[in-house]
């Protein structure tokens, strides 16, 4: 059931309203009740948005104009859920343009029925299916008595002008169920083992983390010789391999991956140690990290020579 206020007089006003300011929705959230589900779209001034709606097959659509959703860090998002109700598919929420937000209803054997109403949380779709949706009551027929012929019969007092116009919307099943879905889980799962909750993930969760390789191999080897006359004497050798890399949090753009090869060569006398390390010794160029924005990427050494001297106590 979807409970409309009467159309205005001039359908260009309402056109000029719905472009003249766009209501920020923050929120949209799926209550359960005793008739069914509640989605509230959550925004102060509901009583702004002007909505309409139709019926496909077993979907029951509804737009609301002059509304986005968007976080209140101003970020857009979309609302799904998944088998809330027994004889509801899913329910979903998302902006098909920058001032219309489309809610729909997708029954599993027949038409939902929706209520719409205001409420201080914001807008509210009352969703039931035909079988919990409450049906009018038959009132209750009185015998008929015989009237006087010169008896005044009494008129009915008429409904009053100010209530609202109530719109109720059936249909029939076209042969379609789902029963498999792939797009929250990205693999075809039974609807029935989709989990029933709902997260709106920002994109800074789901993006890969930047200076962060997602392969990195390293080996360092040494060998000393043992024979009289090279006995002190060693040689080490160094292989570093860091795979392709994001650049900043919103991965517009990548660091490549690169090989180094270290090589040094040392010697040992009792608590002496000197040594010769020979860092980059293919003198590649590479990218050795980055703060998080393209200005500051941190190039890589080129082919150096280090001496070092240590003395052991």
């Amino acid at each position: 059931m979807l409970v409309q206020l009467p159309t205005p007089s001039n359908p260009n006003d309402q056109r000029e309203d719905r472009g003249s300011e766009v209501i920020q929705i923050t929120g949209v959230k799926a209550n359960p009740t005793s008739k069914g589900v509640e989605v509230i779209l959550e925004t102060p001034v509901g009583t702004q948005l002007q909505v309409t709606n139709r019926s496909t097959g077993s979907n029951f659509i509804v737009d609301v104009f002059g509304g986005q959703l968007r976080l209140p860090s101003g970020e857009a998002f979309t609302f799904r859920s998944d088998q809330l109700l027994a004889g509801i598919t899913e329910i979903t929420a998302q902006n098909i343009d920058a001032n219309t937000v489309r809610v729909t209803v997708v029954g599993e054997k027949a038409l939902p029925t929706v209520e719409l109403y205001d409420d201080n949380a914001g807008l509210v779709f009352a969703v039931a299916t035909t079988a919990t949706a409450t049906s009018p009551q038959q009132p209750t027929q009185q015998p008929q008595t015989q009237q006087p012929e010169n008896q005044i019969q009494p008129t009915q007092p008429s409904a009053s002008g100010d209530e609202p116009i109530e719109l109720v919307v059936t249909g029939e099943q076209d042969n379609y169920r789902a029963t498999d879905g792939s797009t929250a889980t990205r693999t075809d799962t039974p609807l029935r083992d989709v989990p029933q909750s709902i997260q709106v993930i920002p994109q800074q969760v789901w993006s890969r983390l930047f200076a962060t390789p997602e392969n990195a191999v390293s080996l360092w080897t040494t060998y000393e010789f043992q024979r009289s006359g090279l006995k002190g004497f060693g040689v080490g050798l160094g292989l570093f391999y860091v795979g392709e890399r994001e650049g900043d949090l919103k991965n517009d753009f990548q660091l490549p991956d690169y090989l180094r090869t270290d090589v040094t060569l040392f010697y040992k006398y009792r608590q002496l140690r000197a040594q010769l390390n020979f860092i980059n010794l293919f003198n590649i160029d590479y990218f050795e990290t980055t703060g998080g924005q393209i200005t500051r990427v941190v190039p890589g050494s080129p082919f150096m020579v280090e001496g070092r001297i240590s003395w052991e106590f």
